[in-house]
């Protein structure tokens, strides 16, 4: 029953309890106040309260109590009393007050700020300052309340300090708006632009209308575009005698590009250049925006009306050039929309067109059609090259989930041999000494093609792609691209490790390569370094060698993080949990050694001062720990996380399994309490886990008792779900009481009993 009690505590909201503490905390404070000595200490301790609670920035029930006990002591000070304790609060104290009440988004609390902007100056007699200002409307907006902050930056001149508002304060205003912090009409936001800023002292720029040209399109997302509207916001502009501005255009024009309606994008921005007839534009100029406007075309009306708005342009001279065909075919999708344009514009499409229109198409997932695509510009008599031939290879070769295909790594082998055939290595004699050679660099294979292929068989299962990756190397001397590219180096020594007859070998292959790892590399190949197996014995890492890559990696340069803890004792922990099954082929023979192995990680990372353990770290100690039996070290692992505060949810779920899987009622218990008294608010996992850590302790009725009672009871985000069913209708079953339990969970749980699905809900 007391164990009950304490995790209702658990479940209890911090905030009552804070409250309540608050209350007692500043009462104490203010009991004796007879005499000024003993008002000024008090109002000085009101002060160190209040700090201390806004400056740890969750203690928001603290600042309420001390606020208004503040102010109440504050106004109950006679002027001599005001010298002696002036000096206590700055500007950056009450800023700090504000955005720890304006980060909460309750109404009480935006409430008090309303009165602190108020009391800043009148009752404590502190000038409004810019910094004050920003935490005000910070406060606003990220409440909501549009018209209070529009209200304060209209009045800002005539309160203390008469700073009037910054152009950064109006658009941090009108920017909230836009992103949807606050919610107005355009009406409104424009009535701001052309009546509120100026009457405050601030000009509208180009900068100021880009808020309400988004604005504008956001209100339109759902009607019919009216060009009128945006030659109105043109006017305004011109009337307000505001320069042209480039991105003015792009973004009127992209604004009805992305609406669904470019051509009137066109003819606004033909107005918004028509207000400026004294501006000259290049020619590069004018084809740099007549391409923009022909890819959005394209984009949201398709090739055929991009090539129709084209003859248009014509008119005003614009021309087919290899520029016009790229902009296009950006949003091309097949090899029959090239050869429509190709006729259209009459110009050939060059390697670089087709090798746009394959991107596409391997963006969209079917890379049948990108080869077939290949094969059209190889018909067409397009020279292959690596921009060409890369997009597929990537796509083939792409390892997101799965090892890509054997078939698939096999078809991106055999473009990577077209396109090497295609630029054979060239070897001039001429101009060298002594008979020496030179290679000339070609538009061949380059590094991010032989790094895609290496990965691809890096990753692949299959043993014989050793000698593919091994001719790729040979490839790679040969045509003089350098293995210092970190991705390459980091598959390759991957590759050869796994491949290596024996430890030493592996170990070899990676001192040969290892000059140009960085520090993404470096966890890569320790991870594929802790796995490698050459016989039953070395399941277990060899830690000197492990430990001498990461001295290597530390020499490097590179920053020591606790991941490479983590990666070697996760491996640790997996051998651990397959050596516990019953049908592991693996010899109880090395559990001793997984232990000592997991106690020297243990020792280097006490002894390593580069890093400072973090709690994802200490939690996969802990779990190693408890795979492995060592329930005792778990602990000592969990006391010394919950000492240090450096535990999570995570690691409470650890800790609890552990108690469940050694049978330790003392120490699962220890932890609750523990938790309890700290308001510690589990969470989903954490409440299944306590309930299985209940039934694997033979408490199975207390397990019913907390899943129907009290789990999720104080919490709006918790409650028992199918997972806590199965846990509780498996540990059931094996004694006998599913019919009991299930009736209990149907009485109490009628929710969950409803979804629960058939295989749980037999009785």
């Amino acid at each position: 029953m007391y164990l009950r009690v304490s995790l209702r505590r658990i479940g209890r909201t911090a905030y009552e309890f804070h409250t309540a503490r608050s209350a007692n905390h500043v009462r104490n404070i203010a009991i004796s106040r007879p005499t000024p000595e003993n008002r000024t200490q008090n109002f000085r301790a009101l002060v160190k309260s209040l700090k201390a609670a806004a400056y740890a920035k969750n203690d928001i029930a603290e600042i309420h109590a001390s606020y208004k006990a503040l102010v109440k002591a504050r106004n109950n000070q006679s002027p001599t009393e005001d010298d002696t304790s002036s000096p206590t609060l700055t500007p950056d104290d009450f800023i700090t007050v504000i955005d720890s009440l304006g980060s909460s988004k309750r109404p009480a609390d935006v409430s008090i700020i309303s009165g602190i902007a108020d009391d800043i100056s009148t009752v404590f007699g502190i000038q409004l300052t810019t910094g004050i200002h920003d935490a005000l409307l910070r406060a606003f907006v990220r409440n909501g309340h549009i018209q209070a902050a529009c209200n304060w930056l209209q009045t800002m001149s005539r309160k203390s300090g008469n700073l009037k508002p910054s152009r950064d304060q109006w658009h941090f205003f009108l920017e909230n708006i836009e992103n949807g912090t606050l919610t107005e009409s355009f009406k409104y936001v424009r009535n701001i632009v052309k009546v509120h800023m100026p009457a405050s002292g601030c000009k509208p720029t180009n900068e100021t209308y880009k808020f309400l040209i988004r604005a504008r399109c956001e209100s339109l997302k759902s009607s019919h575009l009216h060009t009128l509207v945006f030659k109105t916001l043109v006017d305004d502009m011109k009337s307000d005698g505001l320069p042209y501005d480039s991105s003015v255009a792009a973004l009127l024009h992209s604004c009805c590009a992305e609406l669904g309606f470019p051509r009137q994008g066109v003819e606004i921005v033909q107005y918004y250049l028509a207000s400026f007839p004294d501006m000259s534009f290049s020619v590069e100029q004018k084809e740099q925006q007549w391409n923009e406007w022909l890819s959005s075309i394209a984009r949201v009306s398709g090739i055929k009306a991009a090539v129709r708005f084209f003859r248009e342009l014509e008119k005003d001279g614009c021309t087919a050039s290899s520029s016009t065909l790229k902009a296009i075919i950006q949003h091309a999708r097949s090899s029959k929309d090239i050869i429509f344009l190709e006729r259209e514009l009459n110009l050939p499409a060059t390697a670089s067109h087709w090798s746009i229109l394959i991107t596409n198409i391997c963006r969209s997932g079917n890379t049948a059609a990108a080869i077939a695509t290949y094969n059209d510009a190889k018909s067409a008599g397009v020279a292959i090259d690596a921009a060409l031939v890369g997009p597929i290879i990537r796509a083939l070769c792409q390892s997101t989930f799965l090892p890509p295909t054997d078939q698939a790594v096999d078809q991106a082998l055999a473009i990577y041999r077209e396109l090497a055939e295609a630029s054979p290595i060239q070897v001039e004699d001429a101009g060298t000494q002594d008979g020496e050679t030179s290679v000339r660099h070609s538009h061949g294979p380059d590094t991010q093609i032989y790094s895609t292929l290496l990965r691809a068989l890096a990753v692949s299962p299959n043993t014989e792609h050793f000698s593919k990756a091994v001719g790729l190397l040979n490839d790679m001397q040969s045509r003089g691209i350098s293995l210092e590219d970190s991705i390459v180096i980091t598959s390759t020594i991957v590759l050869l490790m796994r491949n290596s007859r024996n430890l030493d070998q592996a170990f070899n292959f990676y001192r040969q390569l290892c000059g140009g790892l960085d520090a993404k590399g470096y966890a890569i190949v320790l991870n594929a370094f802790c796995k490698l197996s050459f016989n039953p014995q070395d399941h277990v890492p060899s830690l000197p060698r492990y430990f001498q890559i990461v001295s290597d990696m530390r020499h490097a340069g590179h920053k020591m993080t606790p991941e490479v803890y983590t990666i070697l004792l996760r491996q640790l922990a997996i051998v651990g949990t397959r050596l516990q099954r019953p049908d592991s082929p693996l010899p109880l023979e090395i559990l001793p050694r997984l232990v000592t192995a997991v106690r020297r990680v243990h020792d280097h990372i006490t002894l390593d001062a580069s890093i400072s353990p973090d709690a994802h770290l200490l939690n996969q100690l802990m779990d190693t720990y408890q795979r492995l039996g060592c329930f005792g070290d778990a602990c000592r692992v969990w006391e010394m996380m919950y000492l240090s505060g450096r535990f999570d949810h995570v690691g409470v779920s650890i800790i609890l399994d552990a108690c469940g899987h050694a049978g330790s009622w003392k120490v699962a218990k220890q932890v609750c309490l523990q938790l309890s008294r700290d308001n510690f608010l589990f969470n989903q996992h954490n409440w299944n886990t306590w309930i299985e850590c209940l039934c694997r302790l033979g408490m199975l009725n207390e397990a019913v008792k907390i899943a129907c009672l009290e789990m999720g009871k104080t919490q709006e985000d918790i409650a028992p779900d199918s997972d806590t069913a199965r846990v509780l209708m498996s540990f059931a079953r094996k004694s006998g009481q599913q019919l009991e339990v299930a009736s209990r969970i149907e009485r109490y749980l009628p929710e969950l009993w409803a979804k629960l699905p058939d295989d749980l809900r037999t009785k």
